[in-house]
């Protein structure tokens, strides 16, 4: 017994490392916090200034929407919510936020130029070999989604750009 219980000791963290370990887990919680609450209030700011709007009924629908994908009864919600701590006006803020941030992003990549036919080709001539083992037809559609995200992303980087110069 006298054994077991100095083994125990042994691999038990001490104090000073529990104390250590909590405090990286707050710096890691606070942080998160904060780069969410940054986040929220840049989209607010910047949907305002573009006019970008959600409305309360859209964002009660899409809350529905996620709600019933989720959990398979309102007892399965509820323990969710308390086991989370979350509450449901802080949900419902969230899913404004996603909306929001949708909005804008598609806002943003609108401007991307179309990837045509002849840019997939070009771009599936230039990288065969990513493409092996597929059809032509398979690859060029491959090669014009990926054309198409690039294009997006260039376009979410300008827009982020345009922001940070504000």
């Amino acid at each position: 017994m006298l054994e077991q219980r100095t083994a125990d000791r042994k691999h038990r963290p001490s104090r000073r490392d529990l104390r250590r370990r909590c405090a990286r887990r707050a710096a890691r919680l606070r942080n998160g916090v904060v780069d969410f609450l940054v986040q929220g209030a840049w989209v607010r700011q910047e949907a305002a200034r573009l006019g970008i709007v959600v409305s309360l009924q859209l964002v009660a629908r899409e809350f529905e929407r996620q709600r019933r994908g989720a959990f398979k009864s309102e007892r399965d919600y509820r323990t969710y919510l308390r086991e989370s701590g979350l509450t449901e006006q802080q949900i419902l803020y969230r899913v404004a936020l996603d909306l929001l941030q949708g909005r804008l992003t598609r806002r943003a990549t609108a401007g991307a130029p179309k990837v045509t036919a002849e840019d997939a080709n070009r771009y599936y001539a230039s990288h065969r070999d990513r493409y092996r083992g597929m059809s032509r037809k398979q690859a060029l559609r491959r090669a014009s989604r990926e054309l198409t995200a690039q294009r997006q992303q260039r376009a979410l980087w300008r827009f982020a750009r345009r922001f940070r110069a504000h």
